[in-house]
């Protein structure tokens, strides 16, 4: 089975390096059944072109790219969707596999590769279509988040289903912590699926239920609003985490909160920064939140507790800015 790729950031990367390792063996052969008989081949890669990253704004090649570069892959970098047609066409794929392109594809492409495209998704479906499921999950306060594998259509996360696999999120979990435990597990769905489509046993089925959205989590809206009930900020916090990363200011100094976990400390007025017992706890609408891990403008990430030996504790009183 030949079988194109199209992804663009780092969680697309590792999956596709799981597809590229995949080799059938006797520890397969158990979930396989005759592994020897089940063979794909990633022909070829698409990915968004190079972007400007950091201060400088140097040109950048997307993670997938890197991969496929690594790999001696065919690479195709654009969002052309007339080229990305054209391109799968010439290379006689049998089928597509999307995690995170970043285009909704016409009926050109969906039509290339002759069984069409397979998409992975980090939610269940219908719940949280769209650019940031693991984010929403967080920021919506939900225990579980998940995988779907289904058919790509012309709509957003619409097509039908091939499998879903619920996974639960601990009550920590940051969308960083969460795509490292989703990830190997998509690139097993995605060989199970492979593995049915060589049989003619993949099978599909409509979405059901009430569909809900997950739009990418602005810069502006991850600023945090001190004002809020300190359970929605710890979530904002765990949500960007690392993308696009809650923020707030203090004296005018922008900074960056990577970490943080909910307390039931309620003697601190919104945005007040204090140390108890060795916790860095900032007050909020309603009690309080942990600071476990920030980033102050200019610097690398560091520990709360250093950041506030370093630049609050000689502070008669300290606190972020509000709004």
């Amino acid at each position: 089975m030949r079988v194109v790729f199209a992804g663009t950031p780092q969680v697309a990367a590792d999956i596709l390096k799981e597809l590229l390792q995949f080799k059938p063996d006797t520890s397969n052969a158990i979930q396989f059944g005759n592994a020897k008989n089940f063979e794909f081949e990633i022909v070829g890669a698409i990915s968004r072109p190079p972007s400007p990253v950091g201060r400088k704004k140097i040109l950048t090649s997307s993670p997938v790219a890197n991969v496929a570069n690594s790999a001696g892959i065919s690479l195709l970098e654009t969002t052309n969707k007339a080229e990305i047609s054209e391109w799968v066409k010439n290379l006689d794929i049998d089928l597509g596999v999307v995690v995170a392109f970043g285009v909704l594809f016409n009926q050109q492409i969906l039509d290339a590769p002759k069984r069409g495209w397979v998409n992975a998704h980090f939610s269940l479906l219908p719940q949280f279509r769209g650019a940031a499921p693991v984010q929403h999950s967080i920021l919506h306060g939900g225990k579980a988040s998940g995988i779907t594998l289904f058919q790509l259509d012309k709509g957003m996360d619409t097509g039908p289903i091939f499998s879903t696999l619920p996974v639960g999120l601990g009550p920590e979990a940051t969308t960083e912590t969460a795509l490292k435990v989703l990830t190997p597990l998509a690139a097993k769905e995605i060989i199970q699926l492979l593995h049915n489509f060589s049989l003619g046993e993949a099978i599909s089925f409509p979405q059901e239920g009430e569909a809900s959205f997950a739009n990418k989590i602005s810069v502006a809206e991850a600023r945090i609003d001190w004002n809020a009930n300190a359970r929605n900020i710890d979530r904002l916090i765990r949500a960007t985490n690392p993308e696009p990363g809650a923020w707030s200011t203090q004296a005018g100094t922008r900074i960056k909160l990577h970490n943080s976990r909910f307390s039931a400390e309620d003697s601190l007025a919104p945005g007040q920064i204090s140390m108890n017992s060795g916790k860095v706890l900032v007050g909020a609408g309603t009690n309080a939140i942990e600071l476990l891990e920030v980033q102050p403008a200019g610097k690398n990430r560091m520990s709360a507790g250093d950041w506030y030996r370093g630049s609050i504790m000689s502070k008669d009183v300290a606190s972020f800015d509000i709004e």
